[in-house]
């Protein structure tokens, strides 16, 4: 199914892959028609479970076009850790907005953002309720 969407698309995100950072010859070999960012967050041999350890991949094919008069393209991918309920956790997810924020206002480029922000608009935990003032 992967392999499908990556034929099909131009900018493709995969959150919490749970690859080791050896495995990244997967991504290569699968998608060699995309230039990739591969980050694992797993240590080869070592079986770890929870959240944390599933690493993010950003795959963007060669020659994609932009309707911006510069005709560049700024892409976004985003994995905010789930909220913990720690002030911490709730400071690196308004950084990653405002970051986001800052960088789409800089000048004429079409961006997309793209990614798991741990947020549902559909909710009221605490990263909902950011994500809806942030959209406004």
């Amino acid at each position: 199914m992967v392999k499908k969407l990556a034929d099909e698309a131009d900018v493709l995100f995969i959150c919490e892959h749970w690859l080791c950072p050896n495995e990244d010859y997967i991504i290569n070999k699968n998608f060699n028609q995309h230039n990739y960012y591969f980050k694992s967050d797993m240590e080869c041999g070592v079986v770890k479970k929870g959240r944390p350890f599933g690493g993010a991949v950003s795959m963007i094919e060669v020659n994609i076009c932009t309707n911006s008069s510069s005709n560049r393209l700024r892409i976004f991918g985003v994995w905010i850790p789930f909220d913990d309920g720690s002030n911490e956790k709730l400071a690196i997810f308004n950084q990653v907005l405002s970051v986001i924020e800052m960088y789409s206002e800089l000048d004429d480029v079409s961006y997309i953002i793209i990614g798991d922000f741990n947020a549902d608009l559909n909710r009221n935990k605490r990263y909902d309720v950011f994500m809806r003032f942030y959209l406004k």
